[in-house]
Order: structure tokens, then sequence, then C-alpha cells
């Protein structure tokens, strides 16, 4: 398969983007209290992307968001070749709150010392053809790493590994949510 200059330079694009969160990530964790308030606006009813990133993968709080981030961009570079006629749409809404803060993962996870990051995100589906935001989310559940799940917001609903593991009316999502 021979690549066109336009699939390169998105390529290439997507390289630099990743690069440039590895090197420009500087900052600390955030003080407890703003974190939990901006955890309270990034609840129910906003899609978003939680990692519980094993502490031990990552020295600092930077290099956790940088390998959240490189992950969430390598999953959704896979879930739109699969589900948007094999394109990679450069669309979507990444809102981030703070730093990734020390935690332990929870029971459903495996409960392990790790680094808590959220990331409310829209993916950008109008860009995506006739794609069911649900169908999106768990096709990208199944392409992130374990320590990741994916949250829609409305209805909610939290994927795992590319399994629904809560639907709207069931009880044990705060298990999969909280430490």
């Amino acid at each position: 398969m021979t690549a066109s200059r336009s699939t390169i330079r998105l390529r290439s694009l997507g390289a630099l983007g990743a690069l440039v969160l590895l090197v420009g990530c500087a900052g600390s964790g955030t003080d407890p209290l703003a974190r939990q308030a901006q955890e309270t606006v990034l609840g129910q009813g906003h899609n978003q992307v939680i990692a519980w990133l094993p502490r031990d993968a990552a020295q600092s709080p930077t290099v956790a968001r940088a390998r959240t981030l490189v992950a969430l961009g390598e999953a959704k570079r896979r879930t739109e070749a699969a589900l948007c006629g094999g394109e990679w749409v450069f669309s979507g809404e990444v809102d981030e709150a703070g730093m990734p803060a020390t935690a332990t993962a929870p029971d459903s996870l495996g409960r392990y010392a790790a680094w808590h990051y959220r990331i409310a995100w829209n993916p950008g589906l109008p860009d995506c053809g006739n794609v069911r935001p649900q169908e999106y989310y768990q096709t990208l559940s199944a392409h992130l790493p374990e320590w990741m799940l994916v949250q829609s917001g409305t209805p909610v609903a939290v994927y795992h590994q590319g399994e629904a593991i809560f639907l709207q009316g069931d009880v044990p999502m705060m298990v999969a949510l909280q430490e």
C-alpha cells in the first residue's frame, strides 16, 4: 500500500502533535479542592476518557498526561480507520481538567497505584458519516489500553476494552469510576 502526500502529511502532523505533547506539557498537579471541583464539572452528562495509568509507567504527572493523550490519539486513529471509511477525522474537542493526580485504581481494574486523569471529549462524529455515538465509544474503548475507560454523556454508559460495563440505569457505575 502506498501512502499519498496528504496521508504522510497527516501522519507527520499526528507525530508532531504527540511530540509537542511530550515536550511541551510542563506543569504540576493541581490543588486537591480545585481538582475535585473540576471533576464534578466533568461528571455525569459529559463524554470523557478516564485513565488509571499505573504509577510505575510514568515518573511524573506530565509524562502520565502525555502517555494518556498519545494513547487516546492512537485509539481515535484506529477507531476512525474502522468506522469512518478508513479516514482519520481531525475534528472534535478535548477539555482537560488539570494534570493527572496520584490515586488508587478501582477494584474493577485491579486496585493498583495509579495516575488518575479525566478528559472531557467530543470526538466530532458529524465528520464520521452515520456512526452512532455509542458504537463509536464502544469501538474506541476496544483500542484503548486496559487502564483507560470511556464514558459517554447521554445516555450515560461506560465502556472498557470494547465492552459496555455500565448502561444508564445500572447501579455499578460508580465502582468503575471511583477509587
